[in-house]
């Protein structure tokens, strides 16, 4: 594990509840720094320099409740009807199109909707970390080949 990962694995461990429902409230990513709770914990998981990676992984990280193998495409592709499909496959396609913070700020919209309370908090941090254009169309790819 590298010095990033290590960083990004502490920051999971010390999200806890509280700091969960106050970022919960945010509507954009960009509002976590007017708030202290952003800063204290970067500086508990060691992180020197906030960034806007970093407010990727914490705005989202704020709905997620449990780790398993799961990534958010095929989250998104579970237990869905083949129309329900069709919607979600549209809603992918349309968030792929938005730019910073939209982006940012209709993927969490879909994971709320879609009810999303587990998945690999790991490779989130980390598509998060990287966005990119590469990263976003990786969860489009995920849900396709997740479909049933």
């Amino acid at each position: 594990m590298n010095e990033r990962e290590e960083k990004i694995d502490k920051v999971i461990k010390i999200f806890d509840n509280d700091k969960k429902k106050l970022i919960k409230r945010l509507d954009s990513p960009e509002k976590l720094r007017n708030f202290p709770l952003y800063y204290n914990l970067l500086k508990d998981a060691g992180v020197e320099q906030p960034s806007t990676s970093w407010e990727r992984m914490i705005y989202i990280l704020s709905f997620i409740e449990n780790n398993n193998d799961k990534t958010i495409g095929k989250t998104f592709a579970e237990s869905k009807t083949k129309d329900e499909l069709e919607r979600w496959e549209n809603r992918i396609c349309y968030f792929l199109r938005l730019s910073y913070p939209k982006d940012i700020i209709q993927l969490r919209r879909m994971i709320v909707h879609a009810e999303v309370k587990s998945l690999n908090k790991f490779k989130l941090c980390e598509t998060l970390y990287y966005w990119n254009k590469k990263n976003k169309q990786k969860i489009l790819e995920d849900f396709v080949f997740a479909k049933k």
